[in-house]
């Protein structure tokens, strides 16, 4: 018989590892909006056309958006691009878009199960003990 944990689409040998993960996600989901959206700023205007350039901003960069500037913003695990953003639209798509992407790995729950054989026989899920990620989801 053996039990593993499961968090944020990973499987873990102890449980420490599994909370360990948990503190790891919490840190991205606080200061990484790259891991959830795609921004990029735009040059152009509404009225002429916007050109969406390749390159895609950085963490830093999206975290100190310029109030002078145009966006472009698509999600990593929804649906939705949308062009022409000013920064304070572009702040509160990523707000949207970290919900879905807490709820897409459903950051609130980590999973233990128990084998025997191969064969699953116990599952128990609950709310991470080391850190509330109630506020994500």
């Amino acid at each position: 018989m053996s039990t593993k944990w499961y968090y944020f689409a990973e499987t873990f040998s102890t449980q420490e590892d599994a909370n360990q993960k948990v503190l790891d996600v919490k840190q991205r989901l606080d200061n990484n909006p790259t891991n959830w959206a795609i921004v990029k700023q735009l040059d152009g205007s509404d009225e002429l056309g916007w050109v969406v350039p390749r390159a895609v901003l950085t963490d830093a960069e999206v975290n100190s958006l310029n109030a002078n500037h145009y966006y472009s913003i698509s999600s990593v695990v929804g649906s939705g691009t949308f062009i022409g953003l000013s920064s304070s639209e572009i702040q509160a798509k990523i707000v949207e878009y970290r919900k879905e992407f807490c709820d897409y790995y459903q950051v609130n729950t980590v999973k233990q199960f128990t084998k025997a054989d191969g064969v699953i026989t116990q599952t128990i899920e609950y709310a991470p003990t080391n850190v509330d990620m109630s506020g994500y989801v």
